[in-house]
């Protein structure tokens, strides 16, 4: 050890320095870092030499030749690049990256006459990317890239941009050993593949493939690649276990020793090595190895990607997600994670194919120019695309993926892959919509982007709307008397009407009624018309009664209206159960009554005499309100608004509104002002209903929704969830409780 501030006199001595000898000491060089903490690695002279000798001879390399330092000084890249120049008599230019940039790069060897080039795969593709990237004018006869995988599409930027007589070198090399393979290339050379080779055996150091149990690979197999040779280093500073693990004495020659690079490689028939990526970099996601070097050099085939890197990271719930993060090339939306994922698909088994693609500004690298896995940002799987479901279908969609995923909520846009989900699960997700839905989900038609919109629309166009009958078996067998529900999901399909009837018990018959418009036909001008059209249907399944009936939302209003016919022809009906259906207009008979008799003797249309109605019914609302503040209120209230009424039906056209562009929501218009029209006569029966925190805020104060003025009998329970929430997410709650009434009832 020297003391630096001695060293000026150190100098000046006399005495001169001893000569070292070819096995001493010539200095300590640390690794880069990239794949864990950098370890201190101890180089002897006639290591570094032999490197250089190596450097030299396939460089060809003479004292006219200018050579690039690009890397950290402290790097063995730059005891290479240093001791090359030196000792050859060329010439060394250093180029600091960190203060200089790489705009200045290009400019600066075509400037500077630069005629070898070495740097890592990742400053290349900055400098062969840049707007000063054209290199065919410079001196430039040898590019030579290490320390990361190089792709074929590093090989076209090339073969685009640097002069014909120059040759682009892929080497395979490490702090401890030096250059081991090299793979030249030329402006007429093809590529197999997406991924370079790194090439041939170089002098005096024996490349062979192990297992983990130290045995050899067999032809074409995937093993961790090791070098034999006289020229290895010495090992590593202060760390004997760690030399004694890494580096093996030869059994049967002292002089050579076995080091175990880390990296995985595959060997052609004809001897050359293609390197598929390191030990330390595959990681284990759902069951299946992966090596994200792999990925990243798929990845860097596309147009639009100009970096990448891939990381295995870990989501809120400790699973494995692998996470790309990319720099864009150009635009971003040829970016888009379902074309990422498609063109991934043409390359990579499923299982590589990256849970969620992050776009950054540049991809950190270590001073020697290595990617910096470490010092990549965080990420976690988010949700909030395209916002809340919006329907019953993909209420339920939406609950299987939250369970699935473990998030507490996703939204509909919301892409199944980007959320964490991958093959396996996505198997597993189709397996539980078709138990909740009974359907199968047309996976095969959403490869590049799956949504909850998506999916859910494909599985109702999927389902065949033209041939669906009126009622449908969603459960068969069994002994008990069956069950009528009409499930009024007049936006998607009933597909909840599953877990509803396995709720019931295995021996309840089930029988969906179809909503009306599904079909693509015309819907009935009325819910009382609704009911008789889909009466018919019932009495082809159960001819006498007495009967089990229940609906949701409309559904509700649907089956009440056909219990009424069943009991005007006899049959007896032993209970309705309504699931969050609203009769607030039942205390507006007699103003119904009113309104259809001037409509007949006036001639009116169905839209204004459906107009007239809501305004009557909005001034006898108010009208109850301002009664409730004193009769002086309730006299000023009369004395404005009549007029206001009849105004606005006497100024109401019979144009229609512009068609939606949805179908479904043209048919759950439909079934909106149809509603809002019905008021329910009397009825002699029993009504259960079940509300939602939803109809509760509805309508406030009103606990039994109106249906107090339709039945004497009247039973009312409030459930869990919202209006869509309560017959999907907690559908088994509700379940049994209407199994309890079914059961007492039998």
């Amino acid at each position: 050890m020297l003391d630096i501030d001695s060293a000026g006199a150190l100098a000046s001595q006399a005495a001169p320095l001893p000569l070292p000898t070819p096995d001493a000491h010539a200095y300590i060089v640390y690794t880069s870092g990239s794949t864990g903490q950098p370890k201190g690695v101890l180089q002897n002279h006639r290591n570094v030499l032999h490197n250089i000798f190596v450097h030299t001879q396939f460089l060809n390399i003479t004292p006219s030749d200018r050579l690039t330092l690009l890397s950290s000084r402290a790097s063995a890249q730059a005891m290479t690049g240093i001791f090359s120049a030196l000792l050859n008599g060329a010439a060394l230019h250093p180029f600091d990256l960190r203060t200089r940039g790489l705009a200045e790069l290009a400019a600066w060897l075509i400037e500077d006459e630069v005629s070898i080039y070495h740097s890592s795969a990742s400053i290349f593709r900055e400098l062969a990317d840049t707007s000063l990237g054209d290199m065919t004018a410079s001196s430039l006869r040898a590019v030579k890239l290490g320390s990361e995988p190089v792709s074929r599409k590093d090989v076209a930027r090339f073969q685009n941009r640097f002069p014909p007589d120059c040759v682009f070198v892929n080497a395979l090399s490490s702090t401890e050993t030096g250059t081991i393979r090299q793979y030249r290339v030329g402006h007429d050379t093809h590529i197999e593949g997406d991924a370079v080779p790194v090439g041939y055996a170089m002098p005096d150091k024996e490349v062979v493939l192990l297992d983990e149990s130290g045995e050899p690979i067999a032809s074409g197999g995937v093993g961790e690649i090791c070098v034999r040779s006289r020229y290895l280093a010495i090992g590593y500073w202060q760390n004997p276990e760690l030399t004694q693990r890494t580096f093996v004495t030869d059994r049967d020659d002292p002089t050579i020793r076995l080091y175990r690079t880390g990296d995985l490689g595959r060997m052609g028939a004809d001897g050359c090595l293609v390197c598929v990526g390191r030990k330390d970099s595959r990681v284990k996601v759902r069951g299946n190895r992966v090596d994200v070097s792999e990925i990243e050099v798929a990845l860097l085939g596309h147009d639009a990607v100009k970096q990448a890197a891939v990381v295995e990271r870990q989501d809120d719930h400790g699973r494995a997600r692998l996470v790309a993060f990319i720099v864009a090339a150009r635009t971003a939306e040829a970016l888009r994670p379902p074309a990422l994922r498609e063109y991934l698909g043409a390359r990579l088994p499923r299982h590589m194919i990256p849970a969620a693609f992050v776009l950054v500004d540049e991809v950190p690298r270590t001073p020697a120019g290595k990617v910096d896995r470490t010092a990549l940002p965080a990420w976690r799987a988010t949700s909030g695309e395209g916002g809340p479901p919006r329907d019953l279908l993909e209420t339920q969609l939406a609950d299987i993926w939250a369970d699935l995923l473990r998030l507490d909520a996703v939204a509909i846009g919301d892409d199944f892959f980007e959320l964490g989900g991958d093959s396996l699960l996505a198997v597993e997700m189709a397996i539980r919509v078709e138990k909740a839905c009974g359907v199968s989900p047309p996976l095969h038609d959403l490869s590049s982007e799956l949504t909850i919109d998506r999916l859910a629309r494909a599985i109702v166009d999927h389902e065949s709307r033209s041939t669906r009958a009126p009622l449908t078996a969603v459960q068969t067998g069994g002994t008990r008397r069956p069950f009528f529900f009409a499930h009024g999901a007049v936006a998607s399909d009933g597909f909840y009407c599953r877990g509803l009837a396995r709720a019931l018990g295995p021996d309840r018959p089930f029988y969906a009624l179809q909503p009306h418009g599904l079909d693509g036909k015309p819907l009935p001008s009325s819910i009382e018309r609704m009911a008789a059209d889909r009466l018919d249907a019932l009495l082809a399944v159960q001819p006498k009664g007495p009967y089990l009936l229940g609906g949701f939302c409309a559904g509700g209003a649907i089956v009440l209206e056909m219990a009424r016919e069943l009991e005007k022809r006899g049959e007896r009906v032993e209970i309705v159960v309504l699931i969050d259906t609203n009769a607030a207009n039942a205390r507006f008979r007699a103003w119904r009554r009113l309104v259809d008799g001037a409509a007949f003797a006036l001639r009116l249309s169905p839209m204004t005499r459906r107009a007239l109605f809501r305004r009557g019914r909005t001034f006898l609302r108010g009208l109850k309100r301002a009664s409730g503040r004193g009769v002086s209120e309730a006299a000023l209230f009369v004395a404005k608004k009549p007029y206001s009424v009849l105004r606005g039906a006497r100024t109401h056209t019979d144009a229609p509104a512009r068609e939606p562009s949805d179908p479904r929501l043209l048919v759950w218009l439909e079934y909106h002002h149809a509603l809002d029209d019905y008021v329910p006569a009397r009825y002699p029966g029993r009504i259960v209903l079940f509300r939602s925190n939803h109809l509760e805020r509805k309508t406030p104060g009103n606990f039994a929704a109106g249906w107090q003025h339709v039945c004497d009998s009247l039973e009312v329970h409030e459930i869990a969830g919202d209006h869509q929430t309560c017959v999907t997410t907690h559908v088994d709650e509700l379940g049994t409780k209407i199994r309890g009434y079914l059961d007492a009832i039998s």
